[in-house]
């Protein structure tokens, strides 16, 4: 059996024959010593020599890390550095097209108002003509009519009336339209990835001194598979904290936008599918009507919904059967498989099975809203895009009438507000699209 070393408190306590006997097992020079202070001094000195090349090791150690952190740095640098080139592009792409449309928008105006001017003319023009005639007209035939001896001088026309009047024709004004302006190519990345590194730091070189028992090192922390140590030291032999979890940063390939792939890891407190399921006693357990076309699976997990391939309809909405109109009501879906679907709220009396209906619609991923009800939230567009295997919470508080969204256990704050009325949570699938409501 190994001896490990005294503490400070195990020295001051021991008996001094136990004492001797434990550091003449620990290999320390006591030759010298003569009482119970010099036995402590003599302890403390072999430490004091193991410490010492412990902390040359912890020193090269240190100066690994600080060139990592530096990389980090230089990274962390370039990130804001891109960032700030991009937001300047943005804003410069956007004021040229703004440029752009003001000048088309005044060249058109102004081509309308010479238009209108010269219209203004042939108009007034054709008007007086017409008027003269007409005139003329009316002259002679007061004349025909009159009482007196006047009417002897008047001989009615032999042969037939030619006169020539005005006349206009086309459509008038007309506006050739073009189609919606198009900005799909303008599009932002980001390439960003942050993962663990091993680092190994060896126990130091203890020969001719008391042999600790092995070290622990950092190397036997991997930062997102082993939880933290449950004794209370970190890997250099003292009270601390651990590391932190894996993050993760990427560009999605369907939709180029950015996205943020953060999901707690079981182990470091992160609930598990099935504890983030109905176990919270205010989860509403949603039920929907039988679709030929969405496949529904129950499970431990909950109730997993699916617009099948071949559906007929490109898109098909789906509500629950609940309606809630007072209240506070949450539900949990799992993002199994989304890209282009829709999570929100419908009017229960909405018949309609495809397109957003009379209600409010968001896109967690392109992170846009549909619908003709509520009002977003100007804070909607800051919210992180999700990825598939995100938890999304959404909470409906009827007599505020705000829908709110949790997204893997942290508030994103509001989605809507000012949505009232007979409503029903519901999700508008594409095709081969679908989530689990966690139940």
């Amino acid at each position: 059996m190994e001896v490990l070393p005294p503490t400070r408190e195990e020295v001051e306590r021991l008996p001094l024959p136990e004492l001797l006997h434990r550091a003449q097992q620990l290999g320390a020079d006591i030759s010298f010593a003569h009482d119970r202070n010099e036995i402590i001094e003599a302890l403390a000195g072999q430490r004091r020599q193991i410490l010492a090349r412990y902390s040359e090791e912890l020193q090269k150690f240190k100066l690994k890390l600080e060139g990592q952190s530096q990389e980090i740095e230089l990274t962390k640098q370039h990130y804001q550095g891109t960032y700030d080139r991009v937001e300047q592009a943005v804003t410069d792409r956007f004021a040229q097209l703004h440029d752009q449309l003001l000048r088309k928008e005044v060249e058109v105006r102004g081509h309308l108002a010479y238009l209108k001017n010269s219209g203004d003319e042939v108009i007034t023009d054709c008007s007086s003509a017409m008027d003269k005639e007409l005139s003329i007209l009316q002259d002679t035939l007061v004349r025909c009519q009159s009482k007196n001896l006047d009417v002897l001088d008047i001989q009615p026309a032999s042969t037939a009336i030619t006169v020539t009047v005005p006349a206009l024709s086309g459509k008038c004004f007309d506006f050739a339209d073009i189609p919606a302006l198009d900005l799909g190519s303008l599009k932002v990345t980001l390439d960003l990835n942050a993962s663990s590194r091993m680092m190994q730091m060896e126990p130091p070189n203890l020969r001719g001194l008391y042999q600790k028992p092995e070290l622990s090192h950092p190397a036997s922390q991997n930062y997102n598979v082993h939880p933290p140590r449950s004794y209370g030291y970190d890997a250099y032999g003292a009270a601390g904290n651990s590391y932190p979890g894996q993050h993760s940063v990427h560009q999605h390939p369907s939709n180029s936008r950015l996205n943020d792939n953060f999901s707690p890891v079981p182990g470091y407190g992160a609930p598990s599918l099935s504890q983030q399921a109905s176990n919270d006693p205010g989860i509403d357990v949603l039920t929907f009507p039988p679709d030929p076309e969405i496949e529904m699976k129950q499970d431990n997990a909950g109730l997993t919904l699916r617009l099948v391939p071949n559906a007929a309809s490109e898109v098909v909405g789906r509500k629950a059967n609940e309606v809630f109109s007072e209240g506070l009501h949450v539900w949990k879906v799992r993002l199994d498989n989304i890209q282009e679907s829709l999570l929100g709220m419908v009017d229960s009396r909405d018949l309609s099975s495809a397109g957003a209906g009379d209600g409010f619609f968001w896109s967690p991923l392109r992170r846009d809203v549909h619908g003709k009800r509520g009002r977003a939230s100007p804070t909607l567009s800051s919210i992180p895009v999700a990825q598939q295997g995100d938890v999304l919470k959404m909470t409906y508080d009827a007599g505020a009438g705000t829908l709110r969204a949790t997204q893997n256990g942290v508030d994103r704050g509001l989605l809507c507000t000012d949505l009232r009325g007979m409503l029903s949570p519901c999700f508008i699938f594409a095709r081969g699209e679908g989530l689990t409501l966690l139940q």
